[in-house]
């Protein structure tokens, strides 16, 4: 009875997997899908355990592979004892790939799959199961493509490019994978004509949301997994011509030229080739292009160097590349417009764990690797007594070598990483059910052996249940905190969103939600500040309050990782909230927390930035411009420092003499945007719009979208009557800054011919007195 049960959970979870997600607002797809693989999978082996005690016998898959893959993942949980940040390292946020509770939970789903796909027919079942969950996938998205994003959006999916798998180009792995197991069940095995009509229609199906979403890798790996087809019926066509040799010549249908997996290969090659021009045609039309930015091989080698030097075994802990990224990141990065962006992986899923689990879990990683190729090569040559054997050997090998390419080569969603753990159980269960079998031992009798068996089920059981409550306490704060941030970020009532903050961290004391909960305390605090009319006597214990409970939740989060640059950071901002009102000691604390920020992520130029404004409140220009003059050398075009320093300068009445420093640094540096931005910034202060306009314009030929040279020169143009060039202007900044209302009532007003901050009220009609740059600059990667 378990073990039907056992089969029917695994069975719904290939199925509900692709589609699940907690319909929640602000809560990642990520935390409904670890939920669902975390929560199944642990019952499914408690109740492997039962059914053992139940008939007094353990069964083990005999599988070498197996085997690999739980020492992959016991030396990921090992690594964690080196980790600075152990709890970071084992559980993480709740939802990352590279945590040492997936890599348990991961091994013992391949585990359970490999037990519960114990006959063909089941394992026909899984394949079954993920046809359906294509189907549901396919019609969803066809219905958005031709319909609009608008259409089924459940309030979470408002972006065309939004699907249930996760990232857009992992919802191409996905179509990729249901296609090569359509190409291998037409190749290999005999159907009916429906079937084949259907199998037909799958295939271009596939086809055609992999040319919508263009995904270059996956053209590779399926032109790859279709040459090998290609190529070994033509291997078989030859034999069967002979009548001789090799056996499943006989076995597999048909005798022609392969002409299905010819074209497969043929259109990946052709659209590999061609993705930025003929592959564009589609995304394109359905405006589902994408960039998306990941660390390149190079970069994942030199962080993996610079890890390994420090611990060449272990690594830095698991979960833990994105602390090594901002201490060992590459400077050119910060020339680029995803300077700002945090990675918390390498180039690939495998290629991390170098990183993040030492030489050791590299090894045995590539030890995984080679075990796998060896046993499916070997599994596909070998002898079988009949056709369908050969098909489920050929199809649950080639599904997971497909999955296993993404693992190396990218970082692949929580759905693909899943469905490449399922796949790789079946091809674990293809083989017992060929050849390998299971070791079977019968429970001790003797007493003392039996109750250690005894103790360690129980211990293994306890274990199990006690990681699924974590896992489900986890997912519950998730919610808890999505909540928390759509009150919070929609003004709603207050005290409810921090009634939901607080039940997230007391069930998930994480740093991140520690974090807002400090930011949310400082915002009570500068709020209270601002009410001019409060009784002092009412408002100092509510201000020692709130202050005290922003600078204890920051203190926790740094608690929880000290590693974390961005808790420093949070610690530091909270700090210095309370210099400019006098507050002892807040300054030395402020610039202490930033220091240990630039500390551990040194290349970084925001945390030169955020300490020279420490600096402003703390009225030490001369700090400051050092600083700034810090993060510039980081990054040449670096809006904000540059924004600042010339703020400074204006404001010690060195316009002239900074103008002259700066157009002769311009003259040495003439590609150097940031230098003409900074130029033409000081001369529209002191009102030289056509010495301004020079320099503007030279910075946006050397950075085209360079968004608040663009914001600047438009209001130059403005003031020396060229408003047909400053509406060109205010038209792409809008294009780049599409929520940015000010631009907005510029872009209306010009177009209105008034003037551009005609019916705009101080500060915002003199954006070169501001605090920070007018527009954003950065831009998101997806």
């Amino acid at each position: 009875m378990s073990d039907n049960f056992s089969f029917g959970l695994i069975l719904g979870l290939t199925f509900l997997l692709p589609m699940f997600f907690l319909p929640a607002t602000g809560v990642s797809l990520d935390v409904g899908k670890m939920f669902l693989i975390s929560v199944i999978t642990l019952v499914a082996f408690v109740l492997w355990i039962a059914n053992c005690f139940t008939k007094s016998s353990v069964k083990v898959p005999k599988s070498f592979l197996l085997g690999v893959l739980f020492l992959v993942s016991l030396i990921i949980v090992a690594a964690v004892a080196v980790s600075p940040a152990r709890m970071v390292s084992f559980f993480g946020q709740g939802v990352e790939v590279g945590t040492a509770s997936f890599m348990v939970v991961a091994f013992l789903l391949t585990f359970v799959v490999s037990l519960a796909a114990d006959s063909n027919n089941k394992i026909f079942r899984f394949y079954l199961a993920l046809f359906l969950s294509f189907v549901l996938i396919a019609v969803y998205h066809a219905v958005r493509l031709f319909a609009g994003p608008d259409v089924l959006s459940f309030g979470l999916f408002n972006d065309m490019r939004s699907n249930t798998i996760g990232g857009w180009n992992n919802l191409g792995i996905f179509f990729g994978l249901i296609l090569t197991l359509s190409l291998l069940t037409l190749e290999i095995i005999q159907v009916g004509k429906v079937y084949k009509f259907l199998l037909y229609v799958v295939l271009a199906v596939s086809l055609f949301f992999l040319a919508v979403i263009n995904f270059t890798m996956n053209w590779i790996v399926l032109a790859l997994i279709s040459a090998i087809l290609f190529g070994y019926r033509i291997y078989l066509n030859k034999f069967k011509r002979a009548g001789s040799k090799p056996e499943e010549a006989n076995l597999i249908p048909g005798g022609g030229i392969p002409w299905v997996p010819l074209i497969i290969f043929v259109v990946s090659v052709v659209l590999a080739f061609t993705s930025g021009t003929l592959g564009n045609k589609l995304p394109s039309y359905f405006k589902t292009a994408q960039i998306e930015v990941r660390p390149s091989w190079i970069a994942t080698v030199d962080i993996a160097r610079n890890t390994l030097k420090e611990n060449l075994l272990l690594g830095s802990g698991p979960n833990r590349f994105s602390n090594e990224w901002q201490t060992h990141r590459p400077e050119a990065l910060n020339n680029t417009v995803f300077w700002a962006a945090d990675f918390n992986a390498g180039i690939g899923f495998i290629p991390t764990f170098v990183v993040t689990t030492g030489l050791l879990g590299g090894i045995l990683w590539i030890v995984f690797l080679a075990v796998f190729l060896y046993s499916g090569i070997r599994a596909m040559f070998s002898s079988v007594a009949n056709v369908i054997s050969k098909y489920l050997i050929w199809s649950s090998f080639l599904s997971a070598a497909y999955l296993w390419a993404f693992s190396i080569f990218y970082v692949p969603s929580l759905t693909i990483t899943g469905l490449t753990f399922i796949m790789t159980g079946i091809f674990v269960a293809v083989s017992l059910n060929n050849s390998a079998g299971k070791f079977e031992f019968s429970l001790p009798k003797n007493q003392k052996l039996k109750l250690v068996s005894v103790l360690v089920s129980v211990f293994l059981a306890i274990a199990s249940v006690s990681l699924g409550y974590i896992f489900v306490k986890n997912t519950v704060a998730a919610v808890y905190f999505g909540k928390a941030m759509e009150i919070l970020n929609s003004g709603g009532d207050i005290d409810t969103g921090e009634k939901a903050l607080l039940r997230a961290i007391s069930m998930n004391p994480i740093d991140t939600y520690k974090r807002v909960l400090s930011q949310f305390y400082a915002y009570k605090m500068n709020n209270l500040l601002q009410q001019k009319d409060l009784n002092p006597e009412i408002a100092r214990p509510q201000f020692i309050n709130f202050m005290g409970n922003a600078i204890q939740s920051a203190k926790q989060a740094v608690s929880y990782d000290e590693t974390s640059y961005s808790n420093w950071i949070n610690l530091g901002i909270v700090y210095e909230t309370l210099v400019p009102i006098g507050i002892g000691g807040a300054y030395e604390e402020a610039r202490k927390s930033y220091e240990k920020a630039i500390e551990l992520s040194p290349k970084n130029p925001s945390t030169y930035l955020v300490l020279a404004r420490l600096e402003i409140s703390n009225k030490n220009p001369k700090a400051a411009k050092e600083y700034l003059n810090k993060a510039i050398a980081l990054k040449s075009n670096y809006t904000e420092a540059l924004f600042s320093l010339s703020q400074i300068e204006i404001g010690e009445g060195n316009t002239k003499e900074a103008i002259s420093k700066t157009e002769y640094a311009s003259s040495l540096n003439p590609d150097n945007a940031g230098l003409f931005f900074q130029l033409g910034l000081l001369k529209y202060t002191t009102k030289d719009y056509k010495g301004a306009i020079v320099a503007l314009e030279r910075a946006t030929t050397i950075i085209p979208d360079y968004a608040n040279a663009m914001y600047f020169l438009g209001l130059s143009y403005d003031n020396v009557g060229r408003k047909g060039d400053a509406i060109r202007q205010f038209t792409r900044i809008g294009e780049l800054n599409s929520d940015n209302q000010e631009v907005k009532k510029i872009l209306k007003n010009l177009t209105g011919g008034k003037d551009a901050f005609a019916g705009i009220s101080p500060p915002d009609n003199a954006p070169e007195s501001k605090k920070s740059p007018p527009v954003n600059e950065t831009k998101k990667a997806r």
